[in-house]
């Protein structure tokens, strides 16, 4: 998450593989959308949660694992990109059917 250095501890990709093979094993899923700026991550959760697809915004560009503090503070923010990142991320959401994330994000406070 984007947080993670300053506020929240990292939430491991195989928990989230846990918790979306629950919920397939009890409801019928077909597709997850996915909220990241990390292309190594995405990839790494389409092999993990393979046959299922995976969705996401392609291009994703916000942080790179970088504090947004950070970035905020020296001014490199897009505001404009990162407007339209989420909502490109919301139309998805709006698609799903079940929502698993942290409260450490924002999106996933706004999707809760």
């Amino acid at each position: 998450g984007d947080k993670v250095q300053e506020e929240a501890p990292r939430v491991g990709l195989e928990e989230y593989v846990g918790a979306v093979r629950r919920l397939e094993r009890e409801c019928r899923v077909a597709a997850v959308v996915v909220a990241t700026d990390s292309e190594a991550a995405l990839s790494e959760l389409r092999g993990a949660l393979a046959p299922l697809d995976v969705l996401a915004v392609p291009g994703e560009v916000r942080n790179s694992a970088v504090a947004f503090s950070l970035f905020a503070s020296t001014h490199q923010v897009n505001v404009t990109s990162y407007a339209h990142d989420a909502l490109r991320n919301l139309l998805l959401l709006q698609r799903t059917d079940m929502f698993i994330g942290t409260f450490s994000s924002n999106f996933g406070r706004l999707a809760y």
